[in-house]
């Protein structure tokens, strides 16, 4: 799952949109065969739901990309949790690395809260390889790494469209030419990474010799994407020792960002630049003001929602007038169709902010 899946999903305004959640077994041969019962029950679950308020041919659209979205899945190798989405327009699933609650959830928007935190969870990165001759990158999940072979990608000196020759004076010093060269590579191959990260807003894990990572501190438009560097020669190294040697140097940007997001956190509370609490940060982001919100882990808040939309109403999850089965979710895509960024935080970190706080932009 990218950014661009998940904005599309979170894009669909349409009644009924269907959301199913499932956490997955797989622990012995019994799970496996336990885990598409448990499914199938879930469905029939919302399909009476919906079949109580429409015909079967309101929504023979959703029905339809239902029934080929869960024949496609594969049961064989289940992570933890499991997301179905189908709409008249829309039929999708996505694998999930942790336990979710069993859930149906009709609405006119899709449940992604969950989405949101595996693409946080899932850790996720760019890794860059730099060196003299050429430079490759990679998709990352944790120690997995995926080569990418397009967009430019992997980037050779010499290759068309990257000008690394020296273009002045006959007998210049070696030395120059090959800063020169270098320089020129270098920012060659961060013209090629811009392409990639339109299209994956990833951070960046970047490795070479010092003299290739200043290079790129100097000349790459991407510095402030960067949550690692690892110095070193890894041209012809095996990719499955790169991982070994990378996932580390990630895992601790990964908690830095953390950490550093609880520190904006503190500075925007002596700025009073922040809001606490789900009723002060849903109207920040309704006003479009959330720069950075911050979630615990878990954290959820059925609510019914006021008039003008701008206030909530804590309400029983069984009561008929629910109306928004969680306002967290609201939350969370809507920060997100406003370009400001979610982060994850582990349970009890956010105590004094009842679980839930924004930095905002103004």
């Amino acid at each position: 799952m990218n950014e661009q899946t998940l904005r599309e999903l979170q894009k669909v305004r349409e009644y009924p949109a269907l959301s199913i959640l499932l956490p997955t077994y797989h622990k012995s041969p019994d799970d496996l065969q336990q885990n598409p019962v448990r499914l199938k029950k879930l469905i029939r679950q919302a399909i009476d739901r919906l079949l109580a308020e429409f015909s079967r041919a309101e929504v023979k659209g959703l029905l339809d990309n239902l029934d080929a979205v869960t024949d496609s899945i594969d049961f064989s190798h289940p992570l933890k949790g499991l997301a179905i989405f189908a709409s008249a327009s829309v039929g999708k699933y996505f694998s999930l690395p942790f336990s979710v609650d069993e859930q149906v959830v009709i609405d006119e928007t899709f449940a992604t809260r969950h989405l949101v935190h595996a693409k946080n969870r899932s850790k996720r990165y760019l890794l860059l390889l730099l060196s003299r001759e050429i430079c490759r990158l990679y998709d990352c999940q944790r120690d997995v790494l995926h080569e990418i072979k397009e967009q430019g990608f992997p980037c050779k000196a010499g290759q068309d469209g990257v000008d690394t020759e020296w273009t002045g004076d006959f007998g210049v010093d070696s030395s120059r030419y090959e800063t020169r060269r270098g320089r020129e590579f270098v920012r060659a191959v961060d013209e090629a990474l811009e392409t990639v990260v339109a299209n994956h807003d990833l951070p960046l894990v970047v490795t070479g010799v010092e003299r290739n990572l200043a290079f790129f501190r100097e000349v790459s438009q991407h510095c402030d994407r960067v949550i690692a560097t690892v110095e070193g020669n890894y041209e012809k190294t095996p990719v499955a020792e790169i991982a070994k040697i990378a996932w580390p140097a990630a895992r601790l940007g990964f908690d830095r960002k953390r950490r550093e997001v609880l520190n904006q956190l503190d500075n925007a509370v002596g700025a009073k630049q922040f809001a606490s609490g789900i009723d002060g940060v849903w109207r920040m982001a309704h006003e479009g003001r959330i720069a950075t919100l911050l979630v615990e882990e878990g954290f959820h808040y059925p609510a019914a929602v006021s008039e003008d939309g701008l206030t909530l109403k804590e309400i029983n999850s069984n009561h008929q007038s629910v109306n928004i089965p969680d306002a967290v979710d609201e939350v969370i895509e809507t920060v997100m169709r406003g370009k400001g960024q979610v982060v994850f935080q582990e349970k009890g970190a956010l105590d004094g902010h009842r679980q839930i706080a924004a930095i905002t932009r103004f």
